[in-house]
């Protein structure tokens, strides 16, 4: 994946514990701002920044002034979602009119806090519209048919490690333009 602090979409798909945190994690290092949905605490203990409620993370975001941060922002539940959106698109905003846009956002397990059939308000902006804010988006599941189909549309990259079920690694090869094959285990 090329980075681009213009503002991209990557989709990251597979099985657990087959990469994509990691290769996510990868990414993101080439960043000076990043903001993880780190529903498992697992982002911490890579170097970045945990803050838990949303109060706490709209204060932590005030107090670096628009200078480089690494958060994981680690939610009480599912129903904060949209708030946390709402924070990361107000967030761009700023950034973008002080002229200094490139922020990366990682949703880490999409189809938890999305559905097959429409993503949530704000995410359905931040995924329409946060390019043009300077966001690079790297959605993550393990289950991408599970999860908003706006993500694979818009995508510039689509990533597909591994997948379990014969089903998935199908849905993923129709979307990718491949082969179910292609989506094997590596041995």
């Amino acid at each position: 994946m090329q980075i681009s602090n213009e503002g991209q979409l990557s989709v990251i798909c597979g099985a657990s514990r087959n990469g994509k945190s990691a290769l996510t994690l990868q990414a993101i290092q080439e960043f000076s701002r990043a903001l993880v949905w780190d529903v498992d605490d697992e982002y911490q203990e890579n170097g970045l920044k945990p803050v838990r409620g949303i109060k706490n993370l709209t204060n932590e975001l005030i107090k670096t002034g628009g200078k480089p941060f690494k958060i994981a922002y680690i939610p009480g539940g599912l129903g904060e979602f949209d708030r946390f959106c709402q924070v990361v698109l107000s967030l761009a905003d700023d950034l973008k009119q002080a002229g200094n846009p490139g922020l990366a956002v990682v949703v880490e397990e999409t189809a938890d806090v999305t559905s097959p059939s429409k993503a949530p308000a704000n995410y359905r902006i931040l995924i329409g519209r946060g390019m043009k804010r300077g966001i690079s988006l790297f959605c993550v599941t393990q289950r991408p048919s599970e999860s908003d189909k706006t993500s694979l549309g818009n995508a510039k990259y689509l990533v597909s490690f591994y997948m379990t079920r014969a089903a998935d690694r199908e849905y993923m090869a129709r979307e990718i333009g491949c082969t179910a094959e292609d989506i094997e285990p590596v041995e």
